[in-house]
């Protein structure tokens, strides 16, 4: 026991430490641990997170249906794609064209008629000389014969 005036050391381990201190320490760690340990509240309910094994990374639902249609887009049986006679859905099998960049094609294609060669897309708002590099090689013109 400590006489009046003296300073009471204590080590590290020895003595108790009070209830709430733990309980603080414990609350510190545990809230250091879920957030580096990369769960947030709130994100598990948004989104499917998955590792992948073959490049260990993080990824969603929506990014795992995009890489399914960046594949099925490369797949050479849908390819030429008429855009004089092609719908919406079709014509987003295209790399650079969405849904509104396709409502727009049609939309230009109703008001102005077919389409004649890949430098007509030019006038449609959206293509430009990049998107059009990439598609002029997978789209047709005419109707293809018997399909």
């Amino acid at each position: 026991m400590a006489l009046k005036g003296e300073a009471v050391v204590r080590k590290w381990g020895t003595g108790t430490t009070p209830g709430w201190v733990r309980f603080l320490l414990l609350w510190v760690f545990s809230c250091f641990l879920c957030y580096y340990g990369g769960y947030r509240m709130g994100e598990a309910e948004h989104e499917d997170y998955r590792i992948l094994p073959d490049h260990a990374a993080y990824t969603t639902e929506r990014s795992q249906r995009e890489s399914v249609e960046a594949q099925n887009r490369s797949k050479s049986s849908v390819y030429p794609i008429c855009v004089n006679t092609a719908d919406s859905d079709t014509l987003q099998l295209l790399p650079q064209i969405g849904r509104k960049r396709a409502q727009d094609i049609i939309l230009y294609r109703q008001q102005h008629g077919p389409f004649h060669s890949p430098e007509d897309l030019l006038a449609v708002e959206g293509i430009g000389e990049s998107v059009l590099r990439e598609i002029e090689d997978l789209i047709s013109f005419e109707e293809e014969e018997g399909g």
